[in-house]
């Protein structure tokens, strides 16, 4: 019978490798390189900030121009009888509909969401059937923020048509009196996933990914605008 020879088991030792140009003499792309300590983390844009920049900086046109736009001309209705359309359009006026949505598309730019509330009467708890809504049947179009309205219990079944979505609404200021979902009409600023925390709204205000650029043209406009008096100053 022969010796058995000793086995000896050997961990496994993960190599580190770098992608992309590497140079040893220069340190680019290693870990003396340093750019290669730059990290990019999510900012999140303070209430506080974001309502003086929108009143004070060019923040306020980069929300207000492109809706104001978009409801300017308005629309045109085409394919049915002009009886139809005079009453569409009487609707719009008496409801402010053109007013409600751009104003709802400016504080969705601004602070990341709006919604825009369908008042039939009844019971805002159970669905909106548009097809018992008839002429006069929607008494007003409210447009509301997180102060006055919060989403609640998300769907996560990701089979349902309302899948992320919340299942229902509540008011802040009406005791949390339960909103149906097909009653709100939910606007977004800049979209986000949200993949930590549902808060049901999934937006942002456009300041957080342009807060840098702004106070970035706020600081040479106003460095320039101290310079003029220095450049009129007279030498005798």
């Amino acid at each position: 019978m022969t010796d058995a020879k000793p086995r000896v088991r050997v961990p496994a030792v993960s190599v580190p490798t770098n992608d992309g140009l590497v140079s040893m003499v220069s340190r680019i792309g290693t870990s003396a390189d340093k750019s290669s300590h730059y990290r990019y983390m999510a900012g999140y844009a303070d209430q506080t900030q974001i309502d003086g920049a929108y009143r004070t900086s060019i923040f306020k046109k980069i929300v207000d121009i492109p809706p104001s736009d978009m409801v300017r001309e308005w629309r045109s209705l085409k394919g049915i009888d002009e009886d139809q359309i005079s009453l569409i359009e009487a609707e719009e006026t008496r409801l402010g509909y053109r007013q409600k949505i751009r104003e709802a598309l400016i504080l969705a730019r601004k602070n990341g969401n709006s919604v825009i509330l369908i008042g039939t009467g009844g019971n805002a708890a159970t669905a909106l059937n548009i097809e018992t809504v008839r002429q006069g049947g929607i008494k007003f179009l409210s447009v509301l923020t997180k102060e006055d309205i919060s989403p609640k219990e998300r769907d996560t079944d990701p089979y349902s048509e309302t899948f992320n979505e919340p299942k229902y609404w509540t008011l802040k200021n009406q005791a949390h009196t339960r909103v149906h979902p097909s009653r709100v009409i939910k606007f977004t600023g800049n979209p986000i996933r949200e993949e930590f925390a549902w808060d049901g709204w999934g937006g942002e205000s456009l300041f957080a990914v342009m807060e840098r650029a702004i106070k970035n043209n706020d600081q040479i406009a106003g460095a320039i605008a101290a310079m003029t008096d220095e450049a009129k100053v007279d030498i005798i």
